[in-house]
């Protein structure tokens, strides 16, 4: 497989990873990005003196290709796990910091919510299973079982850190597996969260150790930045990817266009890490039911 042609479709944190890993096993790899730059949903800017992380704000180190990345790409000294001592998160609300709750007796006490909000929540156990399953939005799902306060000031900010995008388009049981379970298996979050405590205890399970929470000093597009700069020209930006067809040769034609011109590369594979609704229409002809 080696000195084989491989287009990447995306210059995102997973294009370019995917990138990297495959140049090192000695393929022949283009990376595409439409932007003029690289990260997608990790941007980190500075604005008056102080360092803001649009999307992302930090990572979970819970695969060992991070460390692997970090010594390949020489950022020991930008690294950084975050310190224990500020685990406590602040949510902004009317113009004030409120620490976000972290146990029952501190939701209560907290003015983050509303009384209504709170009331709410102690409702949470009677509310039914919905119908409507996979097809869930993590919004919708929060909406019903816990209210919009929570979702606005809790589940929402969660989110974007986590996934750099909205509660309204991602799916509760896609990106909160184990949340639409206790809903499933136990009929609520309240209820199923005991129940599986006493289950785990019953069965003697040790709990595993949540993974560190990670940075780098200059913000999280450090990262996708450096391995840009490791892969070189290998990675085009302003490189909009507007088709994909299938050769007699065996081979992919990827068309894009890059500053007026259209290009198109000849690729042995093709390694797409754009949206699923772009990939429905680069994808079209190779499946109508795509």
């Amino acid at each position: 497989m080696a000195n084989r042609k491989v287009v990447v479709i995306g210059a995102g944190i997973s294009g370019l990873t995917g990138a990297h890993i495959l140049h090192k096993a000695d393929y022949d790899v283009t990376v595409l990005e439409k932007n003029d730059k690289v990260g997608g949903s990790i941007e980190t800017t500075v604005e008056k003196g102080f360092l803001f992380d649009r999307g992302s704000n930090s990572a979970l180190e819970t695969k060992p290709i991070i460390a692997q990345l970090v010594e390949e790409l020489n950022l020991k000294d930008q690294f950084v796990y975050a310190n224990k001592e500020g685990n406590k998160r602040y949510i902004l609300r009317d113009g004030e910091l409120h620490a976000l709750p972290m146990s029952p007796p501190a939701f209560i006490k907290s003015k983050l919510f509303s009384s209504r909000a709170k009331l709410k929540l102690i409702k949470e156990p009677f509310i039914g299973r919905s119908t409507d399953g996979y097809y869930q939005s993590i919004a919708e799902f929060v909406t019903r079982r816990l209210g919009s306060e929570l979702l606005d000031y809790a589940i929402n900010p969660f989110v974007t850190s986590v996934y750099a995008g909205n509660p309204e388009d991602l799916s509760i049981k896609s990106a909160f597996p184990k949340l639409y379970a206790l809903e499933e298996d136990y009929g609520g979050l309240i209820v199923g969260t005991i129940r599986s405590i006493r289950k785990r205890k019953k069965r003697k399970e040790q709990s595993k150790q949540s993974a560190r929470m990670l940075s780098f000093k200059d913000g999280m597009q450090v990262l996708p930045k450096a391995i840009a700069d490791a892969l070189g020209n290998r990675v085009k930006l302003n490189a909009n990817v507007v088709s994909i067809r299938k050769t007699g040769e065996g081979k992919f034609g990827v068309t894009y266009k890059n500053d007026g011109q259209t290009l198109t590369v000849l690729a042995d594979i093709v390694l797409s890490t754009v949206p699923t609704y772009k990939a429905a229409e680069l994808f079209s002809d190779f499946d109508d039911k795509f």
